[in-house]
């Protein structure tokens, strides 16, 4: 089912999101998600950790979030694409320069074609393509209101935005560590046979949870690898 709130505030975190996204490119890695040192180090809330944090060398730029970035703006900008290939009427054509057509009149449609060219609700397919300018354009035709150069979103379009909007927002979260994960570890808790569950990937800190008996670790951070 289409949730137009939801859409709008998927794009809206793109647009907001993107900046930091684009200088997480050359930022110190956040650290790897699961933790690298698996759960091999888990230790009850009331237990104290010490020792001291790893080496950690980071690359030049971040490979994964520069891919991101490259697939989150291939992604938009070819929906942006097919939706107005779909939707936006062409440009008002110039008056026809043939006999029979008053100087006046013929001034009076030429600047009618080029205003409606000029539209800047229509999407352009040259100069600016950027992730951004995607989810901004999109953003404006959910809301767009009756009349401009466009023709009504099919409902299909509407379903296309949605999914590409939602997976975008996530994906830019997830390499911001804004958004929580839980991920399996592949391991089973010895005292009940329970899965073991890994959550964190939001900046706090990570924990184990049994999913059978709900008892809790967290993971030792700061002990040497």
């Amino acid at each position: 089912m289409f949730d137009l709130t939801a859409t709008r505030t998927a794009l809206t975190n793109v647009i907001a999101l993107w900046p930091l996204l684009a200088d997480a490119v050359g930022a110190r890695p956040a650290g790897d998600w699961p933790p690298a040192m698996g759960i091999s180090r888990l230790r009850e809330p009331d237990e104290a950790g010490d020792g001291r944090p790893g080496d950690v060398r980071p690359l030049p730029i971040s490979v994964d979030v520069f891919d991101a970035m490259t697939e989150i703006t291939e992604r938009l900008v070819d929906l942006a694409d097919r939706i107005a290939a779909d939707t936006q009427r062409p440009a008002m054509s110039h008056a026809p320069r043939t006999a029979g057509w008053p100087a006046a009149d013929r001034e009076r449609r030429d600047q009618l074609a080029d205003a409606d060219a000029a539209d800047p609700r229509r999407w352009r397919y040259t100069g600016q393509r950027s992730a951004p300018a995607a989810a901004q354009w999109l953003a404006h035709r959910l809301s767009a209101k009756p009349g401009g150069p466009f023709a009504p979103l099919a409902l299909q379009h509407l379903h296309q935005i949605q999914r590409a909007a939602e997976t975008a927002a996530d994906r830019i979260e997830t390499l911001l560590r804004i958004a929580r994960r839980t991920t399996a570890t592949g391991r089973t808790h010895d005292g009940c046979g329970g899965d073991l569950m890994v959550s964190g990937g939001d900046g706090t800190d990570p924990a184990i949870d049994c999913d059978a008996c709900g008892r809790r670790w967290t993971l030792d951070t700061t002990a040497a690898a």
